[in-house]
C-alpha cells in the first residue's frame, strides 16, 4: 500500500468537495490552507484518475512505477483508458 498516494486521493476528494460547496473561493481556500494554487490544482487533478486506477491504490494493487511525486509532477492523459495504458493497468 502506498499511503501518500492514498492520503492524496483522499485530500483531493475533500478539498474538491470544499470548493465545490461555494462557500470559499480557490485564492482564499489555498491562503487559509497556506497551500500554493498550483498545488492544490495538481491534487485536485487527481480526482480525473480512472475508478480502475484510484481502486487499484486503494487495494495496493497499482503498478508500483506509479508513484505520488510523477502524477502530481508529470501530465498524464484525460481518457481513463490511456491513463490505464500509460500507467500500466490491464482492465
Amino acid at each position: 500500500m502506498d499511503d501518500a498516494l492514498i492520503q492524496a486521493l483522499g485530500k483531493a476528494k475533500l478539498w474538491e468537495t470544499e470548493l465545490t460547496s461555494g462557500n470559499v473561493d480557490l485564492e482564499e481556500f489555498c491562503r487559509k490552507k497556506r497551500l500554493t494554487v498550483k498545488y492544490v490544482l495538481k491534487v485536485l487533478r487527481l480526482n480525473t484518475l480512472s475508478p480502475s486506477i484510484k481502486s487499484a491504490i486503494m487495494n495496493g494493487t497499482q503498478p508500483k512505477t506509479l508513484v505520488l511525486k510523477d502524477l502530481l509532477q508529470k501530465p498524464f492523459p484525460l481518457l481513463w483508458e490511456e491513463q490505464e495504458m500509460c500507467f500500466g493497468l490491464v482492465c
